[in-house]
């Protein structure tokens, strides 16, 4: 995930909780005009029905009827459209709601892997070392440092490599993946360092996964 995406993110973000602000104030307003307007239909439905029984309906004129007919008919809108922007609203609250969630993926996908990064099944220490085959990349890998381990053992010279551990993969293709890795060793002073290599590119070549020399793109 690159800068550029994790900027886009943001915006989108900020975006989205202006959206829900208007949203939301212009719902506030529909709701307070459809409470002045259930107000009003409510006083006149009461005055309807505390007339003179006998006089009836035609206590009111023409035009009053017509005018709370029509009250009615705005007040059954506005409580539609208040309810619709309600939904609105909710939808637009769980969109921000994951912006920010894919955010926040963005921004830890964009850090660097550091060493220390490194989960528990991923540090390899010399004494595990084998021979893995070349089923997957990380068997490949494996293999690798055991075999250079071998050859030093071999040719009498002495290493203060202490294993290797992967901080971060990427699969290109279903052929070809990328291993970024450290190895572990001590100074003279008996402290840890990790020595960087470059990302790796794996192949999968009839059936076995093989180091490459290309160079890994960048993300």
């Amino acid at each position: 995930m690159t800068q550029l995406k994790v900027m886009v993110a943001a915006v989108v973000a900020c975006g989205a909780a202006t959206v829900l602000w208007l949203q939301h104030s212009f719902s506030e307003r529909l709701r307070r005009e459809n409470e002045v307007l259930r107000g009003v239909v409510a006083e006149l439905d009461s005055i309807h029905r505390t007339r003179d029984p006998v006089v009836g309906s035609e206590s009111l004129t023409r035009g009053q009827l017509d005018e709370l007919l029509k009250l009615r008919e705005e007040a059954a809108r506005l409580g539609e459209q208040t309810n619709q922007i309600g939904v609105l609203v909710e939808a637009n609250h769980r969109l921000v709601v994951t912006l920010k969630e894919l955010r926040a993926v963005a921004e830890e996908g964009s850090k660097e892997k550091r060493p220390e990064d490194a989960s528990a099944e991923d540090i390899h220490p010399t004494a595990s070392w084998a021979f893995r085959g070349y089923a997957t990349p990380e068997a490949a890998l494996e293999s690798l440092f055991w075999a250079e381990a071998n050859e030093d053992k071999t040719a009498g010279r002495t290493r203060r490599t202490v294993g290797f551990r992967i901080v971060d993969r990427r699969q290109l293709s279903k052929d070809e993946t990328v291993l970024k890795f450290y190895t572990d060793w001590y100074d003279a002073e008996g402290h840890i360092r990790f020595n960087e290599f470059n990302p790796t590119i794996f192949q999968r070549i009839d059936g076995e996964w093989k180091a490459t020399d290309k160079h890994a793109p960048k993300d």
